[in-house]
């Protein structure tokens, strides 16, 4: 079965699987197209249409969102984690203020290259899911097995699941 088939079935029926490729921006390329389709609110009348959906939001805007949340306290706990030599936080090494983190973050793969900007990461994950009032489900295709985890917002008043899957 091929991987697309083998997720699939992990998520079962009720859900569609998208194919995103890994720019850089996969994570927050899959949200914002999760995001439109999901319905809004009005949708769910007899009277409505395919045009009743939540606007688009794009990955650079999710960037943003994630950017402008970063503290002094979160760039502290990123540059301890670099020090510490946790892999993922390479991207530290040349950052050396909040002002700079903040910049690094809103820089998009489509735009530089895949390895030229941040990947989405456990806060950008978490950030994501607590500003929108998210549920997200992530499958990684890299793991050996799929594997799943979810980061839920604040509310849980909206489910999305997005998948974002390499080649």
């Amino acid at each position: 079965m091929a991987r697309s088939g083998q997720i699939q079935a992990l998520l079962g029926d009720d859900f569609a699987l998208d194919y995103i490729g890994a720019t850089g921006d996969c994570f927050y390329e899959a949200v914002a197209r999760a995001l439109s389709y999901s319905p809004s609110p009005s949708s769910f009348s007899s009277s409505s249409s395919d045009d009743d959906r939540l606007p688009l939001i794009s990955a650079t805007a999710l960037r943003r969102i994630v950017a402008s949340s970063l503290s002094q306290e979160s760039y502290d706990l990123f540059q301890t984690a670099y020090d510490a030599r946790v892999a993922g936080f390479e991207f530290m090494r040349r950052i050396n203020d909040l002002p700079t983190l903040r910049e690094r973050h809103l820089v998009s793969g489509r735009d530089v290259g895949a390895g030229q900007c941040i990947w989405a990461n456990d806060y950008a994950l978490r950030t994501i899911a607590t500003e929108l009032n998210l549920c997200l489900h992530i499958v990684d295709e890299e793991s050996g097995r799929a594997s799943r985890s979810s980061s839920d917002g604040r509310t849980k008043r909206r489910r999305t699941t997005a998948a974002a899957t390499a080649a």
